[in-house]
């Protein structure tokens, strides 16, 4: 079984082929289709992140494949990025998210970055029959990068006629732009980079600034004046944190308004520096969320179904051979889409 490891920090991951393992009780083994690159990933590798288990690690926990072994054999599937256990006191209380006993692919066991899979199949999502083999692989991203920003909108209520801010367009913030839209929200869609948000305006999202070399304040008084003129909400905005970096958050926080509720979503070692008061102040909130429940993964599913995730213009397939030069890609920016290997 040919998969690629991560040995060390700050190095490339190494080819490794292995006799396939065999299967514990609860799990089941799924032949790979397709598994996306998260920055997650990147964090493991550069950021100085730890993985929960010691290195050598497969990396990568965005996985479609199909079911080779256990009791969905031959159905296609997509494995949660986190895995809850079912049985301990948050999950007993209906907190699955915050499992004392979760399993994350690609951090506590081995992950997608090869041919096949074991994981436990309590929580596999099962995919329509249907779908052909690239469909297949491009599905491997609501794993994350949809059922993320995904769980987000549920914790932010978001309704049809919010509005919704998004700071950090690529990867999971274009999804997350996408299922706003497909919530029935105005989006004004915040990013550095011009490509990324006229991509978005021609899939339907309504307003996008570049935001490069601007302070909050400017932001705020720009989102102000375009609501006033289009007649959108002036308060209770939904303000979703993507860019995981210390600027965004920090931006994030300095959009809020009254009534207003911040979902972070983007991940930073980094600290800010922020006023909490302002929440006092403004009689807002700001919720995070580690990955997702996998009870909305049918949702995310059928919206995909609708066509509303648009899998084919946001996603791009490499063969999983050209790992490291695709990793290379997203560090030096030059990803557009999200990216999927293929085995």
């Amino acid at each position: 079984m040919i998969s690629y490891e991560l040995t060390e920090g700050n190095t490339s991951l190494i080819k490794q082929d292995k006799p396939p393992s065999d299967l514990a009780e609860g799990y089941a083994k799924v032949k790979v289709a397709g598994c996306g690159l998260c920055h997650t990933d990147l964090s493991f590798i550069f950021g100085g992140v730890q993985t929960k288990k010691r290195l050598p690690l497969v990396l990568g926990h965005e996985i479609s494949g199909i079911v080779t072994e256990g009791t969905h054999e031959g159905k296609k599937v997509i494995i949660p990025a986190v895995i809850p256990c079912g049985t301990c006191e948050a999950c007993g209380c209906g907190n699955p998210r915050i499992c004392f006993h979760q399993i994350m692919p690609g951090n506590d066991i081995d992950g997608g970055f090869a041919e096949f899979i074991d994981v436990p199949e309590r929580e596999l999502v099962l995919l329509p029959d249907e779908l052909d083999e690239e469909s297949l692989a491009r599905h491997s991203v609501i794993a994350d990068a949809v059922t993320t920003p995904l769980q987000a909108i549920h914790n932010l209520q978001l309704k049809a006629g919010d509005l919704a801010i998004l700071i950090g367009c690529g990867g999971v913030g274009g999804f997350a732009a996408l299922l706003a839209l497909s919530y029935g929200a105005t989006v004004i869609a915040l990013d550095i980079d011009d490509e990324k948000l006229k991509k978005l305006n021609r899939h339907g999202v309504q307003h996008s600034l570049n935001i490069k070399g601007m302070e909050g304040r400017k932001i705020k008084a720009q989102i102000r004046d375009l609501c006033k003129s289009e007649s959108y909400p002036m308060f209770a905005h939904k303000i979703f944190e993507m860019s995981g970096t210390p600027q965004g958050q920090e931006m994030a926080f300095s959009l809020i308004n009254h009534g207003a509720s911040v979902a972070t979503v983007g991940f930073t070692m980094d600290k800010v520096q922020v006023r909490l008061s302002n929440l006092m102040a403004f009689d807002a909130r700001i919720i995070g969320n580690w990955g997702a429940d996998p009870r909305i993964y049918p949702e995310a599913v059928q919206i995909a179904a609708k066509g509303d995730l648009r899998l084919e213009e946001f996603t791009e397939l490499y063969p999983l051979a050209q790992i490291n030069q695709v990793i290379d890609k997203a560090r030096s920016g030059q990803l557009k889409s999200r990216a999927v290997l293929v085995p």
